[in-house]
C-alpha cells in the first residue's frame, strides 16, 4: 500500500510519524512523507521519500509568541495555502492518508480523491469532546481540571465554534477548486482519529459518542470518530 503520512508541526509532531513510516516500510508498505521545512533533515536521516510544504513551524511558533490576533489569522491563512499547494498531485494514487496535528488540507484532498483519511492528534484522548475534561488550550489549565461537567461541555462547544471559523473561507475556496461543496465545520472533518495510547494510561470516556476499533499491538491503537465507518485498511504494524 502507498500511504501518505502528513504531519504538520514541530519535531515532536513529526518524529512519531517517522517511527510509523519506518514500521510500515519494514512491513512492505510504501510510506511517503508530506512534511514542513523543519522535517527535512529527519526524513533524509531515515531515508524516507518526502514532499516539502513551504512552512517552517519552528519559525511559526516563535512568531506566535508575539503575534496579535489579526496577525495569527493571517498566519493561519498562509499556513493553509502552503499546505494545499501541490498536495493533490502528491496524494493521487495513494491507498491511505494519515494527517497529523496542524494538518488542515489533507482531509479535503483525500475526500476529493476518494481516499480514506485518518488523523493523529498532538495529544491522546483529550481531543475527543467529553464532559470529564475541558478542551485543549484552556486558560488556567490546572484549575480547569476541577470545573463542573456542564462547564466542560460549554467550553467544548465554544472551542469547536472558534476552530471552525478560523481559516474556513480559505479552506472552502480550495474545496470548491477540488470540486467539493463548502463546509461550515471544517475542523469537525478531522474526527477520524488514530489514537495510540497504553491502556494503563488512558481510555476513551464513556460519554464520547463514537464508534472505535482496536488493533492489538504493544500499544493499543484506536480509530475514533463520530462519522467513522467500521472499516480499517489492512495495514500491518
Amino acid at each position: 500500500m502507498k500511504i501518505i503520512l502528513a504531519p504538520m508541526g514541530s519535531d515532536g509532531d513529526i518524529r512519531p510519524m517517522i517511527a510509523l513510516a519506518k514500521s510500515l516500510q519494514q512491513s512492505g508498505h510504501k510510506p511517503f512523507m508530506v512534511i514542513p521545512l523543519n522535517g527535512k533533515e529527519i526524513c533524509q536521516k531515515y531515508h524516507l521519500p518526502y514532499h516539502l510544504v513551504n512552512i517552517d513551524y519552528r519559525e511559526e511558533l516563535q512568531r506566535l509568541l508575539i503575534a496579535t490576533f489579526r496577525i495569527r489569522m493571517a498566519m493561519r491563512h498562509d499556513e493553509i495555502v502552503a499546505q494545499f499547494s501541490g498536495l493533490a498531485k502528491v496524494v493521487e494514487g495513494a491507498d491511505l492518508v494519515i494527517g497529523g496535528t496542524a494538518q488542515f488540507a489533507a482531509v479535503h484532498v483525500a475526500e476529493a480523491l476518494d481516499i480514506p483519511y485518518y488523523h493523529t492528534p498532538p495529544v491522546t484522548i483529550q481531543v475527543l469532546p467529553s464532559k470529564h475534561y475541558p478542551p485543549p488550550l484552556t486558560i488556567a489549565r490546572p484549575l480547569s481540571q476541577k470545573m463542573p461537567e456542564w462547564m466542560n461541555q460549554i467550553l467544548w462547544r465554544i472551542y469547536y465554534t472558534l476552530l471552525n471559523r478560523i481559516g474556513r473561507s480559505t479552506i472552502n475556496r480550495y474545496r470548491r477548486g477540488l470540486g467539493l461543496k463548502s463546509t461550515r465545520r471544517p475542523q469537525e472533518m478531522l474526527k477520524r482519529y488514530i489514537i495510540a495510547v497504553d491502556k494503563a494510561l488512558d481510555t476513551v470516556p464513556a460519554d464520547v459518542k463514537t464508534d472505535f476499533g482496536r488493533r492489538r499491538s504493544p500499544r493499543s491503537t484506536r480509530c475514533c470518530g463520530s462519522r467513522w465507518q467500521p472499516h480499517w485498511p489492512s495495514v500491518s504494524t
